[in-house]
């Protein structure tokens, strides 16, 4: 049963679209962590007795997209639904800031939790965009209710404002929990991979030991036939030397004293 629901789960994987796959991740593990927080949110403002029932709507609508967000990533529309997810996320955020009124609420620390996403996602583009519109859309929101544009903010503090706060210190530990883990796992790859590239490294100076230590004469062509490498056997031999042959084409070694039929035995 364990097995069952951590492969239903699992983000979905792309093979050969490593960045998609990456994307895919994220995307899987923040709709996560939304859906748990947008629960308790629900479950906040379904018991706090002054929250305005647009608020409510706000929330329900809210985990009732991030479902839907799910559905569609295990579909395979990861660009649909990080484009969607931080439209959306800025839209509902800033909704939910209208309906109480206020911008001195937990609900406003969000921008932050939201910047970090759309960075993530979309990278230094996303990043400067995201902020630029957090910093309007609270601007915006200050303007509003110094005018008496916005509803009347209730400032009563309890179980509601607590449970908002530590869904906002979950959330932030899910973004701490997520960007540790890339960053581990980025450095076992580093890891592996230099591991892998000294291996390499000491085959191939074995190899070269090998070439340059051989009793007979080796010559290394590329294609069209023009020397690359010649081993010091090849030059005792010769009396070329590895400068003087490389770029030079095997006819050099050609002379009147060798039968026509060896050079072509040698080119065969």
């Amino acid at each position: 049963m364990f097995s069952m629901l951590k492969n239903w789960l699992a983000p979905p994987v792309f093979q050969g679209d490593e960045e998609k796959t990456r994307r895919a991740s994220f995307l899987n593990e923040f709709i996560g962590i939304n859906l748990l927080v947008a629960a308790l949110i629900t479950v906040a403002v379904l018991l706090g007795n002054n929250v305005p029932t647009r608020s409510q709507i706000i929330v329900i609508s809210w985990l009732a997209f991030l479902a839907l967000g799910w559905l569609s990533l295990h579909k395979g529309r990861v660009a649909l639904v990080a484009l969607s997810l931080s439209v959306l996320c800025f839209a509902f955020l800033t909704g939910a800031n209208i309906s109480l009124g206020t911008v001195r609420t937990p609900t406003t620390a969000l921008y932050v939790i939201w910047i970090l996403v759309v960075g993530i996602l979309f990278r230094l583009p996303g990043t400067l965009i995201a902020t630029g519109a957090s910093s309007l859309a609270v601007l915006a929101l200050i303007l509003a209710e110094n005018a008496g544009l916005l509803p009347q903010p209730n400032y009563t503090v309890g179980i509601t404002q607590w449970l908002n706060y530590t869904t906002l210190f979950g959330m932030t530990a899910g973004m701490v929990h997520y960007g540790s883990r890339v960053t581990r796992d980025a450095l076992a790859r580093a890891e592996k991979e230099i591991v892998q590239r000294k291996q390499t490294e000491m085959e191939l100076r074995k190899l070269t030991r090998a070439v340059e230590q051989s009793p007979a004469s080796i010559v290394i062509t590329d294609l069209v036939g023009n020397i690359e490498y010649v081993n010091p056997r090849f030059s005792s031999v010769t009396g070329y030397s590895f400068d003087e042959v490389v770029a030079q084409n095997p006819r050099i070694l050609k002379t009147d004293e060798t039968l026509p039929d060896t050079h072509r035995n040698m080119w065969d």
